[in-house]
């Protein structure tokens, strides 16, 4: 077969070209750290790595969402844990008050505390959470409880009943508010405030009957305060298990991205010096043979 010096020429050319372009990729690749720079690079391990990467984002959403649950309701559970020894302490001073050894004074003075107890759980029951109201359903906005003594009970509920949720997890939805209206009759708050209201008015009038029916009130908001606590702490600890599960997932993921879309230097780096060498041979081979021309022998 005859081989033209033209034909040639495009061989060693052609060579040339091809190993200075693995050349390129690979200096690409080792400063870029990644191995997929381009789709064309390999078109399977792009769409794996835009697949790995989409599921990452999503699961940085779940984890942001499963913060801002897991804080909605650390706080909600230490306003119930204070509204719980709020309770306690009305149920002590309605006991003393209750006892047919106590003079007026006393019970006035105990009145004046179960006031202050009833201002406290009032606050308690309009706490705010990063410039939100916690007990208010969908009304975040706007102050859930107003006193109106014109009205009965004088305590009034303005929120409504919303249930506010939060995916923390691929199908796990969590809800993580308490209601204002959660709880047995009005809900644990308002009942809570009547009842303190009722305690503080027996004190002054020494009425030991209505002391001892606001001590039965008083148990039953102290298991009402017991039992929305567990439901919180229920919740806190569904969302902490799916942020394991996250964490988990997060790491296998970002494994299998890495062996992905990730370049193994070590690799590269001899794969480099082995098409260097290449590439300087080919430049040899082609400084030798194509300026051969009939010239050349002549001389």
């Amino acid at each position: 077969m005859r081989v033209t010096e033209r034909g040639m020429t495009r061989t060693i050319l052609t060579d040339l070209m091809a190993n200075r372009g693995r050349l390129e990729r690979l200096h690409e690749q080792l400063s870029s750290g990644s191995r997929i720079n381009r789709p064309s690079d390999d078109p399977g391990g792009t769409v794996t790595a835009m697949q790995i990467t989409s599921t990452l984002s999503e699961i940085e959403q779940f984890r942001s969402n499963a913060s801002m649950a897991r804080d909605w309701l650390s706080a909600t559970e230490s306003v119930l844990s204070e509204t719980g020894d709020a309770s306690n302490r009305l149920r002590e001073l309605a006991v003393s008050g209750a006892t047919d050894t106590m003079p007026q004074e006393s019970l006035d003075a105990m009145a004046d505390e179960v006031s202050e107890i009833r201002d406290h759980l009032f606050a308690l029951a309009n706490t705010q959470h990063v410039g939100r109201y916690i007990f208010g359903g969908y009304r975040t906005d706007e102050q859930p409880f107003v006193h109106d003594a014109g009205e009965e009970p004088p305590f009034v509920y303005q929120g409504d009943d919303g249930r506010i949720t939060r995916q923390v997890g691929p199908g796990v939805e969590v809800q993580v508010n308490v209601t204002g209206e959660e709880g047995s009759g009005e809900g644990l708050f308002p009942d809570l405030l009547g009842t303190a209201a009722e305690v503080e008015d027996a004190l002054r009038a020494g009425d030991k009957d209505s002391l001892n029916a606001a001590i039965e009130e008083l148990d039953l908001r102290q298991d009402e305060a017991l039992s929305l606590r567990s439901r919180v702490g229920s919740r806190v600890n569904r969302i902490e298990m799916s942020e394991g599960r996250l964490e988990d997932l997060k790491i296998s993921l970002t494994r299998a991205y890495s062996e992905t879309a990730d370049v193994d230097m070590a690799e590269a780096i001899m794969e480099l010096s082995m098409t260097e060498r290449a590439y300087n041979v080919s430049l040899a081979t082609g400084a030798r043979i194509l300026p051969q021309t009939l010239l050349d022998y002549l001389r």
